[in-house]
């Protein structure tokens, strides 16, 4: 794995790679920016009574709706910075920032065999650069300390992080607009957040959406849940998580009891991984949590929450973790 730095860093992270064909056919209305609880009941994900059209996450939308997706949260916004609170004005204001760019980082370089000659095109000698990161990058007029990096799931995209499938704001933008330098990676290989945070000192919190690989001291691993495995690492290592702040969140549909639907079953492993890494990471004294959004009253929304319908209020819980954190100070 290749790593780069980037002053102190917290990332963000998302999870294995499946793509949603149609997010805006699940909206029925605008999101709505009332903070108040509703109530929504949730479709039976184990019900293998259900149509073909459920066999997957995304596939429940279509039961869920477009209300469903969209149930705000109850005063997130009150603990948010102050910066937060008129975030309605902002978003619809033009974008202001001080400068932007991009870089690569990393990568590899073959080399053919043999003394290079310049009189030969594709000779002896002659090198193929690959593999690499890119990475770009806006800072707005007043940047807050710490920037975000955000690195996209395996199979994935800088794009995941840039605009959503029916043009809204994503990430990018939302956090800009939030006093954030944001940097965007685009690189061959996602899932790598922890790795980063055990060989570079300069990552001060990971934020991961729906990870699908999970790290454990040596002689500590899990037995294997259904086709999922933790990954083994040296317990020095693994203590480095243990020096940050750490949240995973998961989104809506995974079963809590054996489905006989394997994607299904995939996640509800997942989760149960998640836990028991988290757990280890407590148990030596470190600072994890993990989210569940239908814990709180958000339901409907799809692995890739933060570019669904109600992104804006995904967006909050990031903003209010990031305070509780400290990790928003100018």
């Amino acid at each position: 794995m290749n790593t780069w730095r980037i002053a102190p860093v917290w990332t963000i992270e998302s999870g294995e790679a499946e793509f949603v064909a149609n997010q805006t056919a699940t909206r029925a209305a605008p999101l709505p920016r009332i903070f108040t609880v509703k109530t929504q009941a949730k479709p039976n994900a184990e019900n293998p009574s259900q149509s073909a059209a459920n066999v997957s996450r995304r596939g429940f939308l279509a039961t869920a709706g477009g209300v469903a997706v969209a149930m705000p949260f109850v005063g997130m916004r009150d603990g948010l910075a102050s910066e937060n609170l008129n975030e309605d004005a902002r978003e619809s204001a033009p974008l202001a920032i001080a400068r932007q760019g991009s870089f690569a980082s990393g990568g590899s370089v073959l080399t053919s065999p043999g003394t290079f000659n310049p009189f030969v095109n594709g000779g002896p000698g002659q090198t193929l650069h690959g593999d690499h990161c890119y990475a770009q990058f806006q800072i707005p007029l007043d940047p807050r300390e710490l920037p975000l990096v955000m690195w996209h799931g395996g199979g994935q995209m800088g794009k995941t992080w840039e605009s959503t499938t029916d043009g809204r704001e994503g990430y990018q933008s939302i956090f800009l607009r939030r006093d954030f330098s944001v940097y965007v990676i685009h690189q061959p290989s996602g899932i790598l957040g922890w790795l980063t945070a055990m060989k570079s000192p300069n990552v001060a919190a990971i934020y991961a959406y729906e990870p699908t690989d999970y790290v454990f001291p040596e002689g500590q691993v899990p037995p294997a849940m259904g086709g999922q495995v933790g990954n083994p690492v040296a317990l020095d290592d693994f203590l480095k998580l243990t020096k940050i702040p750490i949240r995973i969140q998961y989104s809506d549909h995974i079963p809590t009891s054996p489905s006989p639907y394997p994607r299904l079953e995939n996640w509800r492993n997942r989760v149960a991984l998640g836990t028991l890494m988290v757990s280890a990471i407590n148990q030596n004294g470190g600072d994890a949590s993990i989210l569940h959004l239908p814990d709180i009253g958000i339901f409907g929304n799809t692995h890739f929450s933060f570019s669904d319908v109600n992104n804006i209020q995904i967006a909050d819980l990031l903003s209010h973790w990031l305070s509780e954190k400290h990790l928003d100070r100018r």
